[in-house]
């Protein structure tokens, strides 16, 4: 196929044109020069690539030309036609080719008896007249219409191969077309008085390959302040602008001002932006609205939308570009469940344990990469992988240790609070707090021990055993001085409650990190409820044979299952060899006998019934001693792959991992089976499988250097998109506190994939690359397929790749930075979670920037305040909406936004911030059920406020908000450990909190500088100390702390702050039910009274609002009522007595006789 490639781009059936190579604009000879060279070099799939970009540069080279000559020497109706067509949908190809025949060419004849456009005769190549009145299509036109079918129809619905040879003759039969058709135009002198230049006359007219290429080359990649330089198109004395249609740009990949070709809207509201498009690298340019220039202006010429006669968005918009068939079927079959099989061999001695154990401990000791993860998750999530649960109820939970996300005690805390008691056992913390592992206990293993004997009494009826699985233990993290890891949290098995299992996973001891062979070494000698499985492939004498045989049957079960189609085809081939040419065969029929004996009873039927076939019309002679179809066919296709597994086991140093790698090229053909011996082994195969990826898709090693690799230069930069996407999600989940981390790497939305990579979300070359890699991918799907999310899906590949283009992937973190601050600048306010693209942006943002490791980029991202108010802002939102875990999140990138502003700048004011942003990410955590989670951060602020505080205080320096936001961190601590039922630390929270204000109070009070807020903030205070003291049975100190709450609050209210009526009548309630329930009528009497002093008051300064609405306080007086109603007989006669002269007002107020 190479050779007959190079062939025909030696001797094509029409000779190519060296004027248009030579003498054309440098975008059309580019390309064309290209498909060429690409031919010549043997490089069937970048031809093929090249060949849909030559079309595409074909039609909208001119078509843009035709545009520009329009808008600049046209009449109003030419103008508006081509902005209406550029503008107002998005541009398919097939659209460009539609206005071609429909807008632009049609215009430019209109106009062509004018003396005033440049290229009239453009129109002339694209349509003529008809015998029939309109304009027809000219044989060119018709020609780019079929490269556009063959391109969608093709290209964009089946050549995914990574050996296309099946389309050369469409290759042969489209570019004989294509030069016979531009020889003719060359004859006609099309382009030859023209020339493209830079506005700079000393910059060489780009005419021809040479010259563009050279541009790309030098002055191209030249330190340019600019981002942009206009170019013209020159006939004779004069010039038409092609700006901003078509100019030289800066490219956001590779820096370089190259020629970009105006493509389409970026969506269907202008403000969405526009794309441009380099076709020499192939790279995309997204211009956002605000920084489109003078193409923006361009559309401001436009009528306003409801004037326009829009037609309705095409429901077939993405038929244009869009490998519908292939792509679905990529998703279905790329799942990562496709690749479990049952581990029957570990199952079973963990089944057989736990039904021989009332309590127990399994420790799973076995190599790197053999699928201990798997095991695990199968077990926990058996419907995901299409298994059966390991025992009836038997509730299984997981706790995946991965050293990216460094796992510590807090995540097994809240993962034990989180997915055993609330999601595995159904249970909601109530007026009891759930129980929750102590972390800071000096005995660790006691602490886990207690706390699950106390789970288990949560335990609901259906569940009367829970397996706990600790995975991957070799991969945690050391703690820090003086403090335990998980590892000193397992217990020994016999301290574990009845029914309760421990499922650990490791590799062996000896390549486990010193602290955990410290933390678990002798920890489980002679535990009774003890048992450990050993796989260990480096070590035969510690394991046992039998496990190794059972792992290696799973391999080969594994690699038979993946290979079974391609074993078929291998074996019909064979059977079709004997039988080719052949009217007679002396051999004996025994396929069926023989592969059955080999253990394929499924293999056998299909052979019999495909020798049926193959055989028909061909006599077979059997006499005695004949040999077999079995021995002459069957058996050298079986022994093949016999030495084709032994050999992939052996390069894969027979881990899971590798195997399944190996398996997946062989199953998709990339692979043959004898080139199997000549790979690296272990993980060198990865690098491997990107080197030949790119030798597939690049041009030949020895080829000339005729410009940049498009289809590999994409299928990298994608390759990178997908390691940076996984590398800025574990930066950014680094930042989450356990409770909302998201350790899995999901992959990125296809939508959004295209969206970074610059391409429509169905373009045959994203596309084209998702199936290049579908041997490395990951796919999650959403709800639907278009939700479908995708990674490099095996473990240690993003590492491979961080090794193989460590300055590759530096500079794609830093691209993917730059484009989100530029995509999101000046509309930070605006960005909701409702745009995936800008929510992907935003919360990724700190990842790349961090990976990146620029100080440039980091100082632009700290320095723009409304990046952290966009996160303040959605957090919020959020938390309106009760979503405490999405407010989390958002709130714990601003923190570590706040704590790198404190590491750069190192002022007080950072510091300020980050104790704010630390007690607002306590509060949500509180609200989200995160207590412990809620605590750290109340800590950490008033840790930092207090230094502040120590530092400030004595100067005279210490602002009094600064003074008010440290008590109001103490109340919220406060109402956090009251939560937790910690009613002597609540107590004491709120004692500081009260000195702090009422310090301010006496401070700031006597000069009138006591703001309302603060005022209304130390009754919050002694309103919540109170509750802390009703619940403390301390009854008449809560009824003292409420009095003193209300008396400020109707303070405030008598000032005309009506805004606190409401919590002041309901702070009164407090304080009358309190003394009611004391028995304290007088107290209660005076109460009552000032309650209506304080409403009535409220009453009057409402009606002189003037506001028709109703009060906001219908509902403390509804309370109220209530209070007063519910009284007996005897508790009304003391409280009139109490009264005194004021008890018959309230007699007749209550209608009590």
């Amino acid at each position: 196929a190479i050779a007959d490639c190079r062939a025909l781009g030696r001797e094509p059936p029409a000779p190519w044109v060296a004027a248009v190579a030579d003498d054309w604009p440098g975008p059309i000879a580019h390309e064309y020069k290209r498909l060429r060279d690409l031919l010549e070099e043997g490089a069937i799939i970048a031809a093929t690539f090249q060949l849909k970009d030559l079309a595409e540069v074909l039609i909208k080279f001119p078509a843009l030309v035709m545009a520009r000559d329009l808008i600049a020497h046209g009449d109003d109706e030419a103008a508006l036609a081509v902005r209406r067509l550029l503008f107002t949908d998005l541009l398919l190809l097939g659209t460009w080719v539609g206005g071609l025949r429909e807008t632009l060419a049609p215009q430019v004849r209109r106009l062509a008896a004018t003396p005033d456009l440049l290229v009239p005769e453009l129109g002339d190549l694209f349509v003529a007249p008809s015998p029939r009145g309109p304009l027809k299509p000219t044989p060119w036109l018709d020609t780019l219409g079929d490269l556009v079918r063959w391109r969608k129809d093709t290209i964009g619905h089946g050549a995914f191969a990574l050996d296309p040879k099946d389309y050369l003759d469409d290759l042969e039969g489209l570019i004989g077309r294509i030069n016979r058709a531009l020889a003719e135009q060359a004859a006609l002198g099309l382009w030859s008085a023209l020339e493209l230049r830079h506005a700079d006359p000393d910059v060489a007219p780009l005419r021809g390959w040479r010259a563009i290429r050279h541009w790309h080359q030098g002055g191209a990649a030249a330190p340019h302040r600019e981002l942009e330089h206009p170019l013209f198109l020159w006939r004779g004395a004069r010039c038409l602008p092609l700006a901003p249609l078509v100019a030289l740009r800066r490219c956001s990949l590779c820096d370089k001002l190259d020629v970009f070709l105006y493509d389409s809207p970026a969506g269907r509201k202008l403000q969405q932006g526009f794309l441009l498009l380099d076709y020499l690298t192939g790279h995309r340019l997204a211009l956002p609205g605000h920084r489109s220039g003078a193409l923006g202006q361009e559309t401001q010429a436009l009528p306003p939308p409801d004037a326009q006669d829009q037609a309705p968005p095409s429901d077939a918009v993405l038929d244009d570009d869009w490998g519908d068939t292939q792509l679905n079927a990529l998703l279905e079959a790329k799942l990562l469940e496709a690749r479990y099989l049952q581990p029957e061999y570990l199952r079973a001695p963990l089944r057989d344990f736990i039904a021989g154990h009332e309590r127990g401990l399994f420790w799973l000791i076995a190599s790197g990469h053999i699928g201990k993860s798997v095991f695990v998750h199968g077990l926990a999530a058996p419907d995901e992988v299409g298994d059966k649960p390991l025992l009836p109820d038997t509730a299984v939970v997981a706790l995946h240790i991965r050293r990216e996300y460094r796992t510590w005690p807090e995540q097994l805390r809240w993962f034990l609070l989180d997915q055993v008691l609330h999601r595995t056992f159904g249970r909601e913390p109530g007026v009891q707090r759930l129980p929750e592992l102590d972390v800071q206990s000096p005995d660790p293993a006691a602490a886990l021990a207690d706390l699950l004997h106390e789970v288990m009494r949560f335990r609901p009826p259906t569940v009367q055993r829970l397996l706990i699985c600790l995975d991957g233990l070799d991969e945690l993290p050391p703690s820090p001085e003086g403090e335990a890891g998980i590892a000193d949290f397992i217990p020994r098995p016999e301290a574990l409650p009845e029914g309760c299992y421990l499922l650990l996973t490791s590799r062996p001891p000896s390549d486990c990190p010193p602290h955990v062979r410290r933390a678990l070494d002798g920890r489980f000698a002679d535990a009774p409820d003890y048992a450990e499985y050993r796989l260990d492939l480096l070590d035969s004498d510690a394991t046992d044979p039998e496990a190794i045989l059972a792992y290696r049957r799973l391999l080969r079960a594994y690699v038979d299952r993946e290979l079974a189609d391609r074993l078929k085809a291998d074996l019909v081939l064979a059977l079709s060899d004997l039988a080719a040419g052949r009217t007679e065969l002396t051999a004996v029929n025994d396929l069926g006998r023989g592969l059955s004996e080999a253990g394929l009873p499924g293999l056998a039927d299909f052979a019999k019934r495909e020798w049926t076939a193959l055989s028909k019309g061909l006599t077979l002679r059997s006499p005695a001693g004949a040999p077999g179809l079995f021995d002459l066919a069957a058996r050298p296709v079986l022994e093949r792959y016999d030495r084709a597994f032994a050999a992939v086991c052996e390069r894969a140093t027979e881990r899971f991992l590798y195997v399944a790698h190996l398996t997946g090229l062989l199953r998709a053909g990339q692979l043959g089976l004898e080139e199997i011996e000549a790979l690296p082994s272990g993980a060198g195969l990865y690098a491997h499988y990107l080197r030949q990826l790119e030798r597939v898709l690049a041009p030949t090693a020895d080829a000339p250097a005729s410009g940049p690799a498009k289809t590999w230069d994409f299928t990298h930069r994608l390759i990178l998109t997908l390691a940076a996407a996984e590398q800025a999600h574990a930066a950014v989940e680094a930042e989450m506190p356990p409770s909302v981390r998201e350790d899995t790497f999901r992959g990125v939305p296809l939508g959004v994939l295209a969206a970074l990579l610059g391409e429509p979300a169905g373009s045959v070359r994203l596309v084209f690359g998702l199936f290049s890699l579908k041997e490395i991918l990951a796919a999650w799907k959403g709800e639907d397929a278009r939700h479908t999310r995708y990674a490099l899906g095996l473990k240690d590949f993003v590492a491979t790749v961080a090794a193989l283009w460590p300055e590759a992937l530096s500079a794609r973190h830093r691209q993917l930075a730059n484009e989100a601050l530029g995509a999101l600048d000046a509309r930070w306010e605006t960005v909701t979670e409702a745009d995936p693209l800008d929510r992907w942006r935003l919360w990724h943002l700190l990842g790349h920037v961090r990976q990146a490791g620029e100080a440039e980029l980091v100082e632009r991202m700290l320095d723009e305040v409304a990046i952290r108010n966009s996160m303040y802002r959605l957090g919020m939102r959020a938390h309106e909406d009760a979503r405490y875990s999405g407010t989390t999140r958002w709130w714990s990138i601003k923190l570590a936004l706040a704590a790198e502003r404190v590491e750069r700048e190192g002022t007080d004011t950072a510091r300020n911030d980050l104790a704010a942003a630390h007690t607002n990410r306590g509060v949500t955590r509180r609200d989200g059920n995160d207590l412990q989670g809620a605590l750290g951060d109340y800590d950490a602020a008033i840790a930092l406020r207090e230094a502040l505080r120590a530092r400030l205080e004595p100067a005279g320096e210490w602002p009094s908000s600064w003074a008010n936001d440290l008590a109001k961190a103490h109340m919220n601590r406060g109402n956090a450990r009251r939560a937790g039922n910690d009613l002597q630390g609540a107590l004491g929270d709120y004692e500081a909190a009260i000195a702090l204000m009422e310090a301010l109070r006496a401070r700031l009070e006597p000069a009138g500088e006591w703001p309302p807020s603060r005022a209304n903030d130390l009754a919050m205070a002694y309103g919540n100390q109170g509750i802390a003291l009703e619940d403390s049975a301390r009854l008449g100190d809560a009824i003292q702390a409420w009095s003193l709450a209300a008396e400020i609050r109707a303070s405030l209210v008598a000032n005309g702050h009506l805004g606190f009526g409401g919590v002041c009548l309901r702070v009164m309630i407090w304080v009358l039910q309190g003394d009611r329930d004391l028995g304290g009528w007088v107290a209660f009497a005076q109460t009552l009274l000032a309650f209506f002093g304080v409403y009535q008051g409220m009453q009057q300064a409402w009606s002189e609002t003037g506001a028709e609405a109703e009060p906001p306080w219908r509902e403390e007086i509804e309370g109220f009522v209530e209070l007063i109603n519910d009284l007996t007989a005897e508790q009304r006669d003391s409280l009139l007595e109490a009264l005194g002269d004021e008890a018959e007002a309230v007699k007749r107020a209550f209608g009590w006789d």
